[in-house]
């Protein structure tokens, strides 16, 4: 299950109904006080209401409005095709008609926070079709079920499974489905949105201010996530397993109140068995403990940040090796804290693996220029605050052209003294491609460069459908520096883009733009090394996506994708052409190159941006 979309109102500094789009990956931008963290300990609020709780001063405050009910809704995509409901009894979200007009569920949760402690009321917003009485099937009983079947006329194989009656009632409701709010805290309904909760994504909240405490937040709350999804993931086992035990348990007392009832009736009588589920999550505790004696909490923040770095780098691996693995939602703030530049990037490219692995989002929250600049544009949300206080949150691939304009003038983007020239390509794939070529490429022509170690040229993923936008509004000038944009194949033709490159071709600052002739970079890999990575031998033909021939053939073969160490992976089109780009092109010898691109296209382009170097 995926996250898609989250709603806030009435909460801290958002007043109005807020929507923010949310993507594997999701990067939340804007100054000190724009009000990023409030969107992250929302979704903790919705999830857990654990790291951050809800309060009843979290009721919107903005001039003078002093609002007590708070909203928090989420959208949810990806869903699983099978349900249990009710017992053990197999149903569907469509079926039991609890999905919107989109065909997503959508869960709100209403805090009153009039009251010292806010009691939460939880509906899912649906199309859905209700008795004569307003009523949700949902929030009845299987006695009321039972008695409406026999009311309808309608017969069904097991009166004990709740799904196959509601089915039966369903037949006789004549009314359309209309837009509602089903209330899940009511009778049967309480119990059913358990059921649905279970399914939800694990999420896990890493603040940037932490405690150093014995138990030091900033170090436990990885393991904590850890310990969230094995459960999750161990919960039919451990749902049987506490199945047995509680039957045990029953029949021993249960044979215990039996002979009790031969001494003292009165007393067997009005004794009633109580037992209490275990909590499965305050049973399990990780230590770390340091080899020298010293505390883990006493070390420094920067080792204490460097260890949460290398858990999400070790479950990028983890989830790419196992697409089986429960969901789960990370929420980042400001993880450039305490880390050097260098390992901001480590932990970033960890980021942008964990969101391409399938079933893992990541949402981060910066006002560091340096780190936005790494991840892609469409994952960027600009959040802003105007004069009266109201906020608004904008997604960089929105309509809004001047979104990423305000993204630099907000962030404050200052170059690199060093470099001379910005390279403006679609994605970070890209950027690997680059490196990678230009390495070979440099090793028998001294005009070019290897762009993975030179720092004269800077590359600027720019995202997809967003180069005209960057061009037409030139959203660079302000760092005076020429621009070089490469644009895949595939756009050839297209005349925004054709303009596009006119417009970059007659700047007077020495700026230019081309394309490849080819569909896309990974075009011009050679077969051999494909084979050598992926296992699997390839062909496609030259308008072919190559990740997707690839996705194909795997799938044919039944092949997974090595990840050393004798681990597999599951195919997934995002990790595939991640690969070719990074792991396919490093791989790729000279001679392959000259077999794949006779005409040495690449080195005429690598040659054309080199040259742009002052003394290139």
């Amino acid at each position: 299950m995926k996250l898609v979309r989250l709603t806030i109102e009435g909460f801290r500094g958002y007043q109005e109904p807020v929507s923010i789009r949310i993507d594997e990956l999701t990067t939340i931008v804007g100054k000190n006080d724009a009000g990023k963290s409030t969107i992250l300990e929302a979704l903790e609020i919705f999830f857990n209401n654990k790291t951050v709780k809800i309060d009843s001063d979290d009721g919107c405050k903005v001039g003078n409005v002093d609002q007590k009910k708070i909203r928090i809704g989420c959208v949810f995509a990806d869903l699983p095709e099978k349900i249990v409901l009710d017992a053990l009894t197999s149903t569907t979200l469509a079926s039991e008609e609890l999905l919107n007009s989109d065909g997503e569920l959508e869960i709100h949760k209403t805090y009153d926070c009039s009251l010292k402690t806010p009691k939460v009321r939880v509906t899912i917003c649906a199309e859905h079709r209700l008795l004569e009485d307003g009523k949700c099937l949902l929030s009845l009983t299987n006695a009321e079920l039972k008695k409406l079947v026999k009311t309808s006329g309608e017969t069904v194989s097991d009166n004990k499974q709740n799904p196959l009656l509601r089915a039966a009632i369903r037949k006789g409701l004549t009314g359309a489905k209309v837009a509602v709010e089903l209330p899940m805290d009511e009778k049967n309904s309480k119990s059913i949105f358990v059921q649905i909760e279970k399914t939800l994504p694990v999420f896990a909240l890493f603040q940037s201010d932490r405690p150093s405490t014995d138990s030091d937040t900033e170090v436990q709350d990885p393991m904590k996530a850890a310990i969230d999804v094995a459960l999750k993931t161990a919960s039919a086992e451990l749902d049987k397993a506490q199945e047995i035990v509680i039957g045990e348990v029953r029949d021993v007392i249960q044979r215990t109140l039996d002979k009790l009832q031969d001494m003292a009736p009165d007393l067997a009588s009005e004794l009633q068995p109580r037992i209490d589920a275990p909590k499965w999550k305050s049973a399990f505790s990780v230590k770390l403990d340091s080899d020298n004696g010293v505390p883990l909490n006493k070390r420094g923040s920067g080792v204490r940040r460097l260890i949460l770095l290398n858990f999400f780098r070790a479950e990028a691996e983890r989830r790419q090796s196992n697409a089986d693995t429960e969901s789960i939602i990370f929420a980042v703030e400001e993880p450039e804290t305490s880390q050097h530049p260098g390992n901001q990037r480590l932990l970033i490219d960890a980021f942008k693996t964990l969101a391409d692995s399938g079933n893992a989002q990541v949402l981060l929250t910066t006002h560091v220029p340096g780190l936005a600049g790494l991840v892609p544009v469409s994952s960027l949300r600009f959040v802003d605050k105007d004069a009266d206080g109201k906020r608004s949150v904008v997604a960089a691939s929105s309509e809004d052209d001047n979104i990423l304009c305000q993204i630099a003038e907000t962030l404050g983007v200052i170059p690199d003294s060093r470099v001379q020239v910005l390279c403006c390509v679609e994605g970070p794939n890209d950027v690997h491609f680059c490196w990678n070529i230009t390495r070979i490429l440099a090793n028998s022509d001294e005009r070019i460069r290897d762009l993975s170690t030179d720092k004269t040229i800077a590359f600027v993923p720019l995202g997809g459908r967003s180069l005209e936008q960057w061009v037409e509004y030139h959203y660079l000038s302000e760092l005076n520096r020429p621009e070089f944009h490469l644009y895949d194949g595939d756009f050839a033709g297209d005349a925004k883009i054709g303009s596009a490159i006119n417009e970059v071709n007659a700047r007077t600052d020495g700026s230019m733009a081309m394309t490849l002739k080819r569909r896309a970079a990974e075009s011009y890999l050679h077969a051999d090394a494909i084979e050598r990575c992926f296992g699997v031998a390839v062909e496609w033909q030259s308008d072919d996506c190559v990740p997707t021939a690839v996705m194909a053939r795997m799938h044919e073969t039944n092949s997974k994708i090595p990840l050393g160490g004798g681990r597999m992976a599951k195919p997934h089109k995002n990790v595939v052409k991640r690969m070719l780009n990074n792991e396919v092109a490093a791989l790729m010898t000279e001679e392959e190159l000259k077999q794949v691109d006779p005409e040495q296209e690449l080195a005429e382009v690598f040659s054309k941006l080199c040259a742009m170097i002052s003394g290139g």
